[in-house]
């Protein structure tokens, strides 16, 4: 007996959510190669750019190409990183044990689901809407700090003092632009500026 789906009937999108849309997802990794392979050579996506935060620390993004061809260079593909759907984030940290597959608030996350990313006109707007609604901020704007062992250092899986002291140092993310937030689950959801 086939399963039964259930067709949305939403009403119209607010119109203060004009422009949101899912703009990445990210996963903690333990072997990078193989996952480029997975998602590259068997899915189609294409290596887009990889930071090297430090000699332990990675992240890199992948995606499909977004014209007719299918073909665009890593260089095109990474002027429009902010601009596209449909991305996954490799978040590639050496050494760390990934065999852990039961992850509570407490633990730090060494591999699976990570966060959801979300790309939107305003992030202020969207903190904003966000605080109305009651939605658990996990990490605020113009927060630049971020504290070895705390809640969103565990998020990001980094537990390393060198890995969170290369990230906030080199500036590899712009840290005071991310907003983190809770979905009901627990699930992080991240909210970026559109540049």
């Amino acid at each position: 007996m086939p399963v039964p789906h259930i067709v949305g009937t939403d009403h119209k999108q607010p119109a203060e959510t004009a422009g949101y849309s899912i703009n990445h997802l990210a996963l903690i990794v333990s072997d990078i190669k193989s996952i480029r392979h997975f998602y590259g050579d068997i899915l189609g996506l294409r290596h887009i750019v990889t930071h090297e935060a430090s000699p332990t620390y990675q992240v890199t993004y992948m995606g499909h190409p977004t014209n007719e061809a299918g073909f665009q260079t890593g260089e095109e593909l990474l002027r429009n990183l902010r601009y596209r759907d449909g991305l996954i984030e490799f978040l590639h940290s050496i050494g760390l044990d990934t065999s852990k597959t039961h992850l509570t608030v407490d633990d730090v996350r060494t591999g699976g689901f990570f966060h959801l990313g979300f790309v939107v006109p305003d992030v202020r707007a969207a903190e904003k809407r966000l605080k109305e609604f009651g939605v658990p901020i996990l990490r605020a704007l113009r927060d630049s700090n971020i504290e070895p062992g705390s809640d969103v250092a565990k998020w990001w899986g980094l537990d390393r003092a060198h890995d969170l002291e290369a990230i906030v140092g080199t500036r590899a993310m712009k840290l005071e632009n991310i907003l983190l937030v809770t979905d009901p689950e627990g699930n992080v959801v991240e909210i970026v500026e559109r540049e």
